[in-house]
């Protein structure tokens, strides 16, 4: 059966005056399948690439960090009593890991539509969003004499 979900997207936005950003996450809810998942990026150079140099140590353990949130979120909503209010929607959620400021990391306005798998279809919009865009280099294979 299908259910509603709402997502957001986590977008780097390098310098704020000129706009420029690179999608690095997603975040849905779904309440009626008591769902609520975030994927992030973890890889970052594709950012490096487009905007300079990254903390690459810290940036991973920032993205690692939101995901972990969004899976306690998740967990608390599928294990736990209905006794307090639900959250309204994503952004709600989303802001409340990762508050709205001046940094480089921002929300987008929220998206939705209906599923009937809401973990598939959160992989689907990381896919789409985000990871589409990502070329992963291939590192040549060495050859026992390489090694040797």
């Amino acid at each position: 059966m299908k259910t509603a979900y709402s997502f957001v997207v986590l977008r780097y936005v390098h310098d704020v005056v000129t706009g420029e950003f690179l999608n690095i996450g997603v975040a849905l809810y779904a309440p009626g399948a008591k769902y609520i998942g975030g994927l992030c990026n973890t890889r970052y150079g594709r950012a490096s690439k487009m905007f300079g140099e990254i903390d690459g140590d810290y940036f991973r353990g920032l993205m690692r960090y939101i995901e972990a949130r969004f899976e306690e979120f998740g967990n608390r909503l599928s294990n736990e009593l209905p006794l307090f209010d639900v959250p309204a929607n994503i952004l709600q959620i989303a802001k409340s890991i990762l508050p709205p400021d001046d940094s480089s990391l921002q929300w987008s306005e929220a998206g939705g539509g209906q599923t009937e798998d809401p973990a598939r279809t959160l992989e689907d919009l990381f896919e789409r969003m985000v990871a589409r865009y990502e070329v992963r280099t291939q590192r040549p294979s060495r050859e026992d004499d390489d090694v040797w």
